[in-house]
């Protein structure tokens, strides 16, 4: 293939994983996280075509030197951008996925703290929480009668 052909498909390439990873970044940045799963998909699709790449690009440098001066320059942009985003959407990344653990730990914490431990009745119909240390330990629990 010749070199100004790799540099425009590799061009094409990183111009789509940009666009793609400006969607996600903003989809994380306004917490639509039902926007994430399509673009997961599209992401690692188009991921893996630019690694593939970039490592051919890594592996035959010389046919650079062949290609056009403006397309070396317009890849040496797209390549600085592509950093750009990737490293932002690895912060917005790490920091749902922060919020999201803090999340649950503080559910599984409030569901420790509100749990009690099963009692058993006596013969006399009553446990050992009765009146009102029941009535402050107890959840509320309602029951559907349609199931």
């Amino acid at each position: 293939m010749e070199p100004n052909k790799r540099i425009n498909d590799f061009v094409t390439i990183t111009s789509r994983l940009i666009d793609i990873l400006k969607k996600e970044n903003q989809a994380l940045k306004d917490h639509q996280y039902s926007d994430l799963k399509e673009l997961l998909e599209d992401k690692t699709t188009i991921s893996r075509v630019y690694e593939t790449k970039l490592q051919t690009l890594e592996d035959q440098p010389d046919f650079l030197t062949d290609s056009d001066h403006s397309l070396k320059v317009r890849l040496t942009s797209l390549a600085n951008e592509v950093n750009k985003y990737v490293e932002e959407n690895g912060l917005r990344l790490k920091i749902a996925i922060e919020a999201n653990r803090k999340v649950v730990d503080l559910i599984a914490e409030a569901v420790r703290e509100t749990s009690q431990k099963t009692e058993t009745y006596g013969s006399s119909g009553s446990n050992s929480l009765s009146g009102g240390r029941a009535e402050s330990q107890s959840i509320a629990i309602s029951l559907d009668q349609t199931l």
